[in-house]
């Protein structure tokens, strides 16, 4: 029996063009034989537009290894997916599918070395790491371009750890940091950009010129006991008077 496994949704959507948006599903194609799925290695993109009575099966390609769906992002025209060696770009007016090599990976034991994937203001930025507790580490960002990463701002969370020395974790390991990001915020000017972290108890702006961190929030109870929180579970907010409709229509 053919079969279809839905791997991720994206919305693309542009706050200067509040009145257009597109909605992308990735499906993973292949059969059923006894209740098992054996996957080809085909997956599909399905686009859906406003106005249309149904989606609309746009294009297959065959993905990288370690590729995941998501948690894309939208920028330049398209959404982006990464994997820990390769990224893949949808872009919305011709409807194709383009693979990228990611940066080269930090050494280190770390398995997964991705702590950070978003945009802001119109830049894409990525944050790779040589271990999961590290305190030093580099903020990348493509350019529109070259479609080349380059190193952006140069972290080094000594002044916060210091400011808040309960980010400080002993271990039977040693000492781990007890951070999460939540996004790269890039200011009208270079001294305005910071880095949005949640630590125990509280959500923290550092700045990545200045170096220096002031509280944003404090975290109550138990949230504020418990680093569950990334950069996929952090949404910008833009202001829009037009509503997204039509929801309704599920793909097929």
């Amino acid at each position: 029996m053919y079969y279809e496994v839905v791997y991720g949704y994206s919305l693309i959507f542009d706050p200067s063009e509040p009145s257009y948006y597109k909605a992308l599903c990735i499906k993973h194609l292949g059969t059923t034989f006894k209740g098992h799925f054996f996957g080809t290695s085909d997956y599909e993109v399905s686009v859906y537009v406003p106005g249309n009575k149904s989606w609309t099966s746009c294009c297959c390609f065959s993905p990288p290894y370690g590729m995941r769906f998501d948690s894309g992002v939208f920028w330049n025209g398209g959404i982006h997916w990464i994997g820990e060696y390769s990224s893949v770009y949808f872009d919305a007016k011709s409807e194709e599918v383009v693979v990228k090599n990611m940066p080269p990976r930090p050494q280190g034991y770390c398995s997964e070395k991705i702590r950070y994937f978003g945009e802001w203001g119109g830049h894409l930025q990525l944050i790779q790491v040589q271990s999961l507790y590290a305190k030093k580490f580099n903020v990348l960002e493509l350019d529109k371009d070259t479609w080349k990463w380059s190193v952006k701002y140069r972290v080094h969370l000594a002044r916060l750890i210091s400011a808040f020395p309960e980010i400080v974790k002993q271990t039977s390991y040693g000492a781990q940091y007890a951070f999460s990001i939540l996004s790269v915020i890039r200011g009208e000017s270079e001294e305005d950009s910071v880095l949005l972290l949640t630590i125990p108890g509280k959500v923290v702006a550092y700045n990545l010129v200045l170096k220096t961190a002031k509280v944003v929030r404090e975290l109550p109870g138990e949230i504020g006991d418990t680093l569950r929180f990334n950069h996929v579970c952090a949404y910008q907010y833009a202001e829009s008077l037009i509503p997204v409709k039509d929801w309704t229509i599920h793909p097929k």
